[in-house]
């Protein structure tokens, strides 16, 4: 392992810039900086893995990547690419999860919770689908899917962090909650109501998640799936 704090604060610092510049309203500058907070966080990932770099892993980025750009230059020409990426992504960080020997516990406290949060989940996506069907009804299929499968992967994570206390766990529910909190606060600014704040709160989530998904990813114990 080497060292791995000059690509974590690069990391850090391109993804605090992007967000101020948001807040500035210099989205030139916004092109010049985006595209290096995927490419640090990756770099981040070589210096602190202690195994054979992922393609499935590097993939799962490089498709991030691709989302970030395709939202930087417009992303209501690009929702299905951007929809694509994001949903590619999450099934591959899924599987990883699901591939993990993991002992789920299926107790009244863990079943009521996750029942609790999956349907908290399902009511705050299906009303920002409604919202959305209404002036973009042809993307109505693809956020359904999208949910799902964020819903679902959400669900699992709790699930898994009651269950287990390893820091995979851990990690990987701090890496789903954000995921889902950034699509449900990028959803609602782009296709309901705008608010500055809330893309704000959706940028920082965003970024987080991806230093969680590096963190979950090295983690884990049980590596099956390269």
């Amino acid at each position: 392992m080497q060292d791995s704090q000059p690509s974590l604060y690069a990391f850090i610092f391109t993804s605090i810039c992007v967000v101020i510049l948001f807040v500035m309203e210099l989205q030139d500058l916004i092109l010049v900086v985006k595209p290096v907070i995927v490419p640090a966080i990756f770099y981040y990932y070589t210096q602190t893995t202690n195994r054979p770099i992922s393609v499935f892993f590097t993939v799962a980025l490089a498709l991030f990547f691709m989302a970030d750009m395709a939202e930087v230059f417009d992303s209501s020409d690009y929702i299905y690419l951007i929809m694509a990426c994001g949903l590619i992504s999450y099934l591959i960080m899924f599987r990883f999860a699901l591939r993990e020997k993991i002992r789920l516990i299926f107790s009244f406290k863990t079943i009521v919770t996750v029942f609790a949060i999956f349907s908290t989940s399902v009511v705050l996506s299906s009303n920002l689908i409604i919202s959305s069907v209404i002036k973009k009804s042809e993307y109505l299929f693809f956020f359904i899917i999208y949910a799902i499968v964020i819903i679902m992967m959400l669900s699992y994570a709790i699930l898994r962090r009651l269950s287990n206390d390893a820091s995979s766990s851990k990690f990987f529910l701090a890496m789903a909650l954000l995921m889902f909190i950034s699509d449900l606060l990028y959803t609602y600014s782009n296709y309901v109501t705008y608010y500055k704040t809330v893309v704000v709160i959706s940028l920082i989530a965003q970024f987080s998640s991806y230093y969680f998904m590096v963190e979950y990813y090295n983690s884990r114990k049980l590596l099956t799936l390269q």
